[in-house]
């Protein structure tokens, strides 16, 4: 997901970029609800069977040597990590929340994303 500020740096641009960029927040603000609003009415009606469901958003995670998009070079120095993810550090949330050691913790969302909305 994009931060806000970087949204708000391209708005005035150019017309077609404003257009998608106000449709491209209206879309991640509806999925992230949607998706928060699905993991907890699953967590209800699972529940009672001893099934947990939480969901987990990764930010930015590195794959490798490839060239990065100018616009990730430009939301990374806003976070307070400053480095994109690695796929064990999501992989090690995902291992926890799938173990017997969570089975208290249900119909939660966690961002995995290095802080990225507490600019």
């Amino acid at each position: 997901m994009l931060p806000f500020s970087y949204a708000l740096r391209n708005l005035g641009r150019r017309g077609m970029r404003t257009v998608l960029t106000l449709v491209g927040l209206a879309l991640i603000t509806v999925l992230v609800i949607l998706t928060d609003g699905f993991a907890r009415g699953l967590a209800r009606e699972f529940g009672d069977y001893g099934i947990t469901v939480n969901c987990v958003g990764p930010g930015s995670i590195h794959r490798g040597e490839r060239a990065e998009h100018e616009s990730v070079k430009d939301i990374l120095p806003g976070q307070p990590v400053r480095r994109k993810g690695r796929a064990d550090e999501v992989t090690s949330l995902l291992v926890y929340l799938a173990s017997q050691n969570a089975g208290f913790i249900t119909g939660q969302c966690y961002l995995a994303n290095g802080g990225a909305y507490f600019q």
